[in-house]
């Protein structure tokens, strides 16, 4: 029998990924779903390459469903904009960071469309933290009017 060597990965990608380090990603969505655990809400939104990287292992670990909106613009093999758990009633946006707050504002249109019963608790910011050390994680709460 031959011996098998480790496997050494050698990607090919854009920036956004030069740096993600996944043990440094796993150690984060550990720590948000301590963070989280607390909190009563069925559903995690997200949108794009970086919330599919935090919003599925967190859905797993916390026993949530998920709802993927589409960035405006992008192509897909699917015609749903919005896709997921459209009897969530609770939902927290996961994402990278806000910048702009246009990503949320997005996400919460969206979603709004998409479950119109659905209330947004709050936004979670991973802070590209599985890239490479910031701040800590925290829920910013969303005011009814926002």
């Amino acid at each position: 029998m031959a011996s098998r060597r480790k496997h050494i990965p050698q990607y090919v990608h854009d920036s956004y990924f030069s740096n993600i380090n996944l043990e440094r990603l796993k150690g984060r969505v550990d720590e948000a779903a301590k963070n989280l655990r607390g909190l009563k809400f069925d559903a995690i939104a997200f949108t794009g390459m970086s919330g599919a990287l935090l919003a599925p292992p967190l859905a797993v670990k916390l026993g949530k469903t998920l709802i993927m909106v589409r960035k405006r613009g992008t192509k897909s093999h699917s015609k749903l904009r919005v896709e997921g758990d459209q009897a969530a009633k609770t939902y927290i946006i996961v994402d990278d960071f806000q910048e702009s707050g246009e990503t949320a504002r997005q996400i919460r249109a969206d979603v709004a469309k998409f479950a119109p019963h659905a209330k947004l608790l709050g936004i979670y910011e991973m802070h590209h933290q599985y890239r490479y050390e910031t701040k800590s994680l925290q829920l910013t709460p969303v005011k009814e009017e926002d």
